[in-house]
């Protein structure tokens, strides 16, 4: 499993900030993450991890990075 800090830095390529904490909203006023971005950012980490994440529930249960990250390691 990929610890907190490469987890965000990998992130950052799917956003405009340069950092993100763990209570930033993904979507909206947040960090303004397309479904495009997350699909893209979700398909690098199966990729990299050999791991399968249902990209539904991630759209429709995970608001924030902190639930992203919590989401993906459970999967791991």
């Amino acid at each position: 499993m990929m610890d907190k800090d490469e987890f965000r830095t990998r992130l950052v390529k799917y956003i405009k900030p340069e950092t993100v904490s763990d209570e930033d909203t993904l979507f909206g006023d947040g960090l303004n993450m397309t479904s495009l971005n997350l699909t893209e950012f979700v398909m690098e980490l199966e990729d990299e991890m050999g791991i399968t994440i249902d990209i539904e529930a991630v759209e429709t249960d995970v608001r924030t990075v902190g639930q992203l990250y919590d989401f993906v390691s459970k999967a791991a």
